[in-house]
């Protein structure tokens, strides 16, 4: 093993670690048992690629954040980067429970790097040999033009490299942003690392972008590789009750130091790692299976397993719709042009573009969109709510507070009554209709209701498929339901966006279905005539059609 790594010590990190008795936690680093970590603390990957971009996908407790403490510390002591790290978190609490805690712990344990620091006792910022290294949150503390999030903390300070630890807990704008302490930087490196929490969000959704390595363990016996992350609960075995990882394909055990990075993608830019706990030797694989069954009984949930053990993002199927359940929602009828109303309009101010949902009730709590677009601009708005006949029109009324105020003055004229929304997170009822016409909706509850009208079979109906039809399907599932405990304990729900983040015709049907509530059923539907649609869901319901 010390073979394989034995290299300048100046340059290789994890030899550097080893050969300094670096203690992590009050424990020396070791090399054995700990071949997963090697790559992961180099600039470099072990063929060849030069980490510009770098995502970490893990569970806790997998030795990552403090391998990439030691990283940080081996590369400020030898000049690695001139113009200095930045380590940022979600928040200033963050950085003090860190900053102060491990870190410091790091320096005070270890005099070969303490003795170079200028203020050991320092938490946002310290001088390491020649380098800066300052702990930074990363949390919007400015509001440009109503919308536009900025914080100083992601202007005032050059660095060659950043790190974003915890990233699923960051605002993505902020996010973005940090990019611009390396304007001047010639190494140009940024870090993203932490624990998953819904798909295709955060870090799940950078490593998915990345070359997608994953740690391939060989078989002495059949030389075939098994991937832990993927191939769990397959690739444990019990032997009188002690767990092993075992190759999937001979079940013979396998040594999990015997592994390499392999990448899904080698021809992507950005490294990309996923590691669990079922690679730390000292996690007892046993006991992950007894939480993997019961998670209950071990004061845990599936979703902490999966997220926290597996570094598996985790989503209940009640949590976040699927594309496929939209497109059931489609029947045979094609996209009306115009219809005679009296018809409820919804729209979501997404830029460049309005989303628009147009349609009505059928009867009860039953829906029918006939109508899904995206136009450019108010005036084309209006040409759409005058074709199908809109009598009712809720909207979102931020950012453009002033313009829907306008546009609803307009609107009056014809006889179409715009009521400007407010969507809050707090607010004690479902909805409020005040007497000016703003209505105010609590955002949980309205997205608890689009998702109902379309996870429930016949409450809403939409046109048959096609590209529109399409755009609208992945824009529904845009948004994922997820519980959080705030400072004082108490959990609530709320949706977050995810995937490519844009859910604005998810809005527009949360509006459409405030907007049915003022204004009627058609005539056609108040005289029970069927149309192709609701023949087509009455077939269907009966499973008579093929």
């Amino acid at each position: 093993m010390v073979s394989e790594t034995a290299k300048n010590a100046a340059t290789d990190v994890p030899y550097w670690a080893w050969v300094n008795k670096i203690l992590i936690d009050g424990r020396p680093f070791q090399l054995d048992g700990r071949r997963y970590q090697l790559e992961m603390m180099r600039p470099v990957t072990d063929d060849g690629k030069v980490k510009l971009g770098e995502v970490v996908k893990k569970g806790t407790q997998t030795g990552a954040t403090m391998g990439k403490a030691i990283e940080v510390c081996h590369g400020a002591l030898h000049g690695l980067y001139p113009q200095g790290i930045i380590i940022y978190f979600p928040s200033k609490v963050a950085v003090e429970d860190y900053s102060g805690a491990r870190f410091k712990a790091l320096l005070t344990d270890n005099d070969i790097i303490g003795k170079h620091c200028n203020d050991i006792n320092a938490v946002h910022k310290r001088r390491i040999g020649k380098t800066n290294v300052s702990f930074l949150g990363c949390s919007g503390t400015t509001i440009i033009g109503g919308m536009a999030k900025d914080s100083t903390t992601v202007r005032q300070n050059p660095a060659d490299w950043l790190l974003l630890d915890e990233r699923d807990l960051f605002d993505d704008e902020m996010a973005r942003q940090v990019n611009q302490r390396l304007g001047n930087s010639t190494i140009n490196r940024r870090t993203d690392m932490g624990s998953p929490k819904l798909p295709d969000d955060g870090i799940d959704r950078l490593y998915s972008n990345s070359d997608m390595r994953r740690w391939q363990i060989k078989c002495d016996h059949c030389r075939k590789s098994t991937c832990m992350e993927t191939e769990f609960p397959q690739c444990i075995g019990l032997r009188d009750g002690v767990g092993y990882p075992k190759c999937v394909h001979c079940g013979s055990e396998i040594d999990r130091s015997k592994g390499i990075w392999v990448p899904d993608h080698p021809t992507v830019e950005t490294v990309g790692y996923w590691f669990s706990q079922l690679l730390n030797p000292n996690r007892d694989l046993a006991h992950v299976l007894k939480e993997y069954d019961d998670p209950i009984a071990f004061d845990t949930t599936e979703a902490e397993f999966q997220r926290t053990v597996l570094g598996v993002a985790y989503a209940r199927a009640e949590d976040v719709l699927r594309e496929t359940e939209v497109y059931q929602c489609c029947t045979s009828d094609q996209m009306r042009n115009l219809h005679d109303g009296p018809c409820a309009m919804g729209f979501d101010v997404g830029y460049p573009l309005l989303h628009v949902v147009i349609g009505h009730r059928i009867q009860g709590d039953r829906y029918r969109i006939v109508k899904m677009a995206r136009v450019k601009d108010w005036p084309a708005l209006h040409d759409l709510a005058q074709r199908f006949n809109v009598k009712s029109t809720v909207g979102d009324a931020m950012p453009e507070s002033h313009k829907i105020r306008e546009w609803a003055k307009t609107e009056a004229r014809y006889g179409n009554t715009v009521y400007p929304c407010y969507v809050q997170v707090h607010l004690k009822t479902f909805d409020n209709w005040g007497t000016d016409n703003i209505v105010k909706v609590n955002m949980t509850e309205i997205f608890d209701e689009s998702h109902q009208m379309v996870v429930n079979p016949g409450r809403l109906l939409i046109p048959r498929m096609c590209e529109e039809v399409k755009i609208f399907a992945h824009q529904m599932c845009m948004r994922a339901k997820f519980i959080e405990t705030d400072s004082r304990g108490q959990v609530s729900y709320h949706y977050k966006k995810v995937g490519d983040k844009q859910d604005h015709y998810r809005n527009a049907v949360n509006f459409f279905h405030l907007a049915c509530k003022k204004v009627g059923v058609p005539e056609s539907n108040r005289k029970n005539r069927a149309t192709t649609q609701d023949m087509s869901y009455t077939l269907r319901n009966n499973g008579s059609r093929t």
